[in-house]
């Protein structure tokens, strides 16, 4: 069975699920609909579809066309934890916009592959689905609510079409490191001036200054120390550009408390002594 043969059909999640792989038998063949989707949370799973294998380990995406003959493997000694979905077509003609044509008509790296998909195919590191299939684990196990669920399915083909394109959406964890990060900066931003190290910074974000340094650089590329001298450093820079302060005081202002350290950190960064660069400014350079 072709895609095109579902276009002009509304798509809706028949089952939702978590599986794993503690049977000691196999599944027999079957076939059902035309789309399936399982998410490998952890450990392996083994899938056969038309005479085909495809093996998953933790984060991998499988998407089978489940109108062919297949069955997952069971593999004992690998015990792992699996989330799906499978999507069935019924014809309400409620909403033109919602059929699998119009959904699809905004996913054209999902459409194109679907069209040419046979059995099926794995998609690695695909993590950021996994938030949407537990939501509609949670949805399917309690009200069951159609809409929320097709909404929900819009925004899965919405985040596999990412997936395929090459443009990776952020997994959770991601996501939930860059507003650590983002926090992060604001408080280093407006606390800067006496702020004595990550000690303080431990304290205020109740997270281990380790597990903060892993995340920062994770989201920004750079460490909190860089980040924090960079802050006081563009501080000082202003100072210098539009006050008349004195430089032996700008050490304190910016909370170094070492004017050697703030003369050589500065000239690092700027190329030039402090006193170069008021002198630059003040003549209008």
């Amino acid at each position: 069975m072709k895609i095109d043969s579902f276009c002009h059909l509304e798509p809706y999640v028949a089952q939702s699920y978590l599986s794993t792989n503690t049977k000691i038998f196999d599944m027999s063949d079957h076939s059902h609909g035309f789309l399936e989707l399982n998410y490998q949370v952890s450990g392996c799973s083994q899938y056969h579809v038309a005479g085909k294998d495809f093996f998953l380990t933790g984060g991998d995406l499988l998407i089978l066309n489940s109108s062919l003959p297949h069955r997952k493997v069971y593999l004992s000694e690998q015990p792992g934890f699996l989330q799906g979905i499978t999507v069935y077509f019924h014809d309400k003609g409620q909403n033109e916009d919602y059929t699998l044509g119009g959904i699809l008509s905004g996913c054209p790296t999902l459409s194109d592959y679907l069209r040419r998909m046979e059995g099926g195919t794995v998609i690695p590191d695909a993590a950021p689905v996994a938030n949407t299939l537990s939501s509609m684990l949670d949805e399917y196990s309690g009200q069951a609510n159609p809409m929320y669920l097709n909404a929900l399915l819009i925004q899965l083909f919405f985040l596999i079409d990412k997936l395929l394109s090459g443009h990776r959406p952020p997994s959770p964890s991601e996501l939930m490191h860059k507003r650590y990060a983002e926090i992060l900066k604001i408080h280093i931003r407006h606390r800067y001036r006496d702020l004595a190290g990550l000690d303080d910074i431990e304290t205020f974000m109740g997270l281990n200054s380790t597990y903060l340094e892993r995340i920062f650089h994770e989201a920004t590329g750079g460490s909190i120390y860089q980040f924090m001298i960079e802050t006081r450093l563009a501080e000082a820079a202003r100072i210098l550009r539009d006050t008349d302060t004195p430089i032996g005081r700008i050490d304190e202002m910016i909370g170094m408390n070492s004017r050697q350290t703030f003369y050589l950190q500065f000239k690092k960064r700027y190329g030039v002594s402090p006193s170069q660069y008021r002198k630059s400014f003040s003549k209008g350079v």
